[in-house]
């Protein structure tokens, strides 16, 4: 029922949602590709198939665009600049926001 919400919303173009969803959160790194967007992965960024591109989303605080695709639907993946972060990161099970 929540995604076929937030689906209406998203449709809808009004991109305030008052709920969280909780998805599985990862974190990638430098790959020397691009993302599906065309830029160079930078912090900010996450990879999620859940989401059009461009959707801003709010995670422990901080906002993250989606710029890129993955292999897996219900995780997101967001950049950070270091092996020894994305290591440090490992998989969280996270409260994320739609904001835009």
């Amino acid at each position: 029922m929540k995604k076929i919400l937030l689906m209406l919303v998203l449709l809808l173009g009004c991109y305030s949602v008052s709920f969280a969803e909780t998805y599985e959160v990862t974190a990638y790194t430098h790959t020397g590709s691009v993302m599906a967007n065309g830029e160079y992965p930078h912090v900010g960024a996450v990879a999620s198939n859940d989401f059009p591109l461009g959707t801003v989303l709010s995670i422990n605080g901080s906002r993250y665009v989606v710029k890129d695709r993955m292999a897996y639907n219900g995780v997101i993946d967001i950049f950070v600049d270091s092996y020894d972060e994305a290591i440090n990161f490992g998989r969280q099970y996270l409260n994320v926001y739609v904001v835009g």
